[in-house]
């Protein structure tokens, strides 16, 4: 093949166009025209194996790209990786496409897209596992198309995550159809002080914010700063009629009373509440089944009564402060988690813990974490 290719070299370098000039510096008529015609002749048959190179060269592209794919499968082989079955590699994938914690997380995951764009084995192995292409994070891009989590997600319910500080409404080019559109079950939104306007317009705040189909919402989590109006934003939730599962962080909504004894699970994350306001709200939750308070200071008196949640059973506190336990009963907890800062912990506040705990012997499964 080298040789192949010294010979194509000194063939192309033997055209010599030293002996030619400009055919205006010559003044004899018929030597400019024999001069011309010699250089149209030379540009011809330049030309002419132009073309010839240009299609081989186009073939040795394709045989490069063919041999350089041939080995990277065949130096693949050599790595462990290679004999992963396809179903670990898909649950490989699951986790790395899932958000870390709940399905608010709003922190950067891998796309499916992105994987199945590693290798033919990749792409194969991702697309034909519906569940890494259920999570959309919605990126603020104009000619992004999300076609493919449409297409290879099947009939799953899909989850659409947008971003924190994400200037401008994100489209959702390719999950416009009617199918996909109630499919949508799950939304994230990151929230601040210039969303509150929109609020009283009920249900054209969720078209606002890009939402296909309000009222198939599900699950649903708002993540806002410190300047929203919490109770602004009573008015629009009650035009999700299928919301069963809420997430509130640095906020917290009133919801109305159907809403809230259909509500089975319930995350609220750095707030502070008054007791009157918190048990009014979790009492009017029926059928709630778990609860988790993470940073939430509820601010209880000591002539308060004690509520009993009585549907619940899976509850997870973080740094809670001691009022919840003497405040609150479970009789059918079955499943509690404790993460505080327990190294000088306080003598009153272990106690309340061990009451809260004596008090509740449906317990099964309970862990502590010291952060």
């Amino acid at each position: 093949m080298s040789n192949d290719a010294n010979s194509l070299h000194q063939y192309v370098l033997g055209y010599d166009i030293t002996t030619f000039a400009p055919v205006h510096l010559t003044y004899n008529t018929a030597t400019r025209h024999s001069s011309r015609r010699t250089i149209e002749d030379t540009l011809e048959h330049m030309d002419a194996d132009y073309e010839s190179i240009y299609e081989l060269s186009q073939k040795l592209s394709t045989i490069e790209h063919t041999l350089r794919r041939r080995r990277a499968i065949l130096h693949n082989f050599l790595q462990p990786v290679a004999a992963l079955p396809m179903e670990v590699l898909q649950r490989i994938f699951l986790y790395a496409v899932r958000p870390r914690e709940h399905f608010d997380d709003l922190e950067y995951f891998l796309s499916p897209i992105t994987l199945s764009e590693v290798c033919s084995t990749w792409r194969h192995t991702a697309q034909s596992y519906p569940p890494i292409w259920t999570v959309v994070q919605l990126e603020p891009c104009e000619q992004r198309s999300y076609a493919p989590y449409a297409r290879y997600s099947g009939s799953l319910s899909l989850e659409l995550h947008q971003q924190k500080h994400n200037y401008g409404l994100p489209r959702i080019a390719g999950l416009e159809g009617a199918d996909v559109r109630d499919r949508i079950t799950t939304l994230s939104l990151p929230l601040d002080s210039s969303d509150d306007w929109w609020t009283k317009f009920g249900r054209y705040f969720w078209k606002y914010k890009g939402v296909p189909n309000h009222k198939s919402i599900e699950r649903l989590a708002l993540l806002a700063n410190n300047d929203v109006e919490d109770s602004a934003y009573s008015y629009p939730l009650t035009f999700l009629p299928s919301l069963r599962h809420l997430f509130l962080e640095t906020m917290f909504v009133p919801l109305s009373t159907t809403q809230l004894a259909n509500l089975v699970t319930l995350v609220v994350r750095c707030v502070k509440i008054d007791s009157s306001t918190f048990t009014g709200f979790i009492g009017a939750c029926d059928s709630i089944q778990e609860l988790t308070l993470d940073l939430v200071n509820i601010k209880c008196d000591e002539d308060d009564d004690i509520v009993s949640i009585p549907s619940l059973h899976t509850l997870s506190v973080v740094r809670p402060i001691a009022g919840f336990f003497a405040g609150y009963r479970t009789p059918q907890l079955q499943y509690f988690t404790l993460r505080d800062n327990l190294e000088f912990p306080q003598p009153a506040y272990l106690h309340t813990v061990e009451d809260f705990i004596a008090d509740t012997p449906t317990i099964k499964n309970m862990t502590i974490f010291v952060i």
